[in-house]
């Protein structure tokens, strides 16, 4: 058995967050991994939207020169009618900060940040065990580690949760009625009539749509496409990387303009993947004795709010925060039961509120989107297209407003978009 003051399951952005923060602040960390250490920095979904929120989190706690090398601003969305492969909409962000980033990018800081000496990669979460002065999680490899307590930021699918709330994590995880294929491509300027440097791109059609984007260094580019599902059809065998590109050309080949699926067959197979996507009913609670769940192990939400990233990062910033002002990491085992108690039921009070209306936000927007026919759809293109400017765009960032409350309490206070 190895000892630390917190053991933190999941080394995504909101436990890499976490693990950095507690670490500047003294605390023993140990991070656990199921991915190998290679894939820690991996790709997984097409982008994300990363929010001013964020961003200011980053510059807060030194590694703003990171963050903002990575590039990726954006300055509005292009909106286009697939089925007429017309420009409806040129929204603009009007000085607002969104950034369009992979994945694997922002894990890399984050990592760097981290150091890799407090790692344990490659074998999943089995078992999770408390007492009265500790935690302890064994792994499927057998190995154990025991800390003052543990931070589940492992993903919708936490092995965490399901220790802790085995009933709940069965029924709370929800199908979101979608698919979603996604894939990273070379970028044209031929892809100029649909996509640019410094725009988000959105192509809708009724039940479907495709977001995407070109990279900071303009040289590559990503298309995520989301398709109405009734129920999930997971194929018994593996599709094949070149099957699974026919498949997505197959379903998007009729959208237009023809640069849609043109972009599509000039991605490599090999950068071509799909997920069904689930989310997850609002939990009882997010923490039980030494343990706290935070981002998607806490609030599994669909991508259409774009906010499961930023507020995985907040999630772990703000818990490091509180935890930082009510305790003195030193040796392990001196951390009572009842600072943890009024610690996690702090931090749930603050994030709860604002994670359910975000998931019911992203819940509203699917709905919206992918059960639109014609009628509906040609409506919400003609609301879209008649808004004002400063209108959509406080709509477009109200989901990140809700992250407002929780960095006024570490100490950032945000302006009003």
């Amino acid at each position: 058995q190895v000892r630390a003051n917190v053991i933190v399951v999941g080394a995504g952005p909101g436990g890499l967050m976490a693990a950095y923060c507690l670490k500047a602040a003294g605390c023993k960390v140990t991070v656990i991994e199921r991915c190998s250490l290679e894939n820690v920095c991996g790709d997984v979904g097409g982008a994300y939207d990363i929010s001013e929120s964020t961003r200011e989190v980053f510059h807060h706690i030194g590694l703003g020169e990171e963050f903002d090398a990575l590039k990726g601003k954006m300055e509005g969305f292009t909106m286009v009618n697939a089925v007429s492969g017309e420009l409806f909409k040129d929204a603009q962000f009007n000085g607002v900060f969104l950034a369009g980033l992979r994945r694997s990018e922002l894990q890399k800081v984050l990592f760097k940040a981290v150091g890799e000496d407090c790692l344990v990669c490659g074998s999943p979460v089995s078992k999770v065990e408390q007492n009265e002065n500790s935690v302890t999680v064994t792994l499927e490899n057998d190995i154990q580690y025991t800390a003052d307590f543990l931070i589940g930021a492992d993903g919708i699918r936490s092995s965490v949760l399901k220790n802790l709330f085995p009933e709940e994590y069965e029924k709370t995880l929800k199908f979101a009625n979608c698919v979603s294929y996604w894939g990273f491509f070379d970028y044209k300027e031929e892809y100029g009539d649909i996509m640019k440097p410094g725009y988000g791109l959105s192509i809708q059609a009724p039940g479907s749509m495709i977001g995407g984007g070109v990279h900071g260094d303009g040289k590559e580019a990503v298309w995520a496409a989301l398709i109405k599902a009734d129920e999930p059809k997971h194929s018994e065998t593996k599709l094949s990387p070149e099957e699974l590109k026919n498949e997505a050309i197959e379903i998007f080949q009729h959208y237009k303009p023809e640069s849609v699926p043109k972009m599509m067959r000039n991605t490599d197979p090999e950068k071509i993947f799909k997920v069904h996507v689930y989310d997850r009913d609002p939990l009882t609670t997010w923490h039980k004795e030494r343990c706290l769940l935070i981002g998607d192990a806490a609030h599994g939400m669909n991508p259409f709010a774009g906010q499961g990233a930023n507020m995985a990062i907040i999630d772990g910033f703000l818990i490091s925060t509180i935890l930082y002002r009510n305790l003195q990491f030193s040796q392990a085992g001196n951390i009572s039961s009842q600072i943890l108690k009024k610690a996690f039921t702090k931090f749930e009070k603050l994030r709860k509120e604002p994670a359910t209306a975000n998931l019911n936000q992203a819940r509203g927007t699917a709905d919206l989107v992918l059960n639109s026919g014609p009628i509906k759809f040609w409506m919400f293109r003609t609301v879209i297209w008649m808004t004002p400017q400063t209108y959509l765009s406080k709509f477009l960032f109200k989901a990140d407003a809700q992250n407002h409350p929780a960095l006024r309490e570490c100490g950032i206070e945000m302006k009003k978009n």
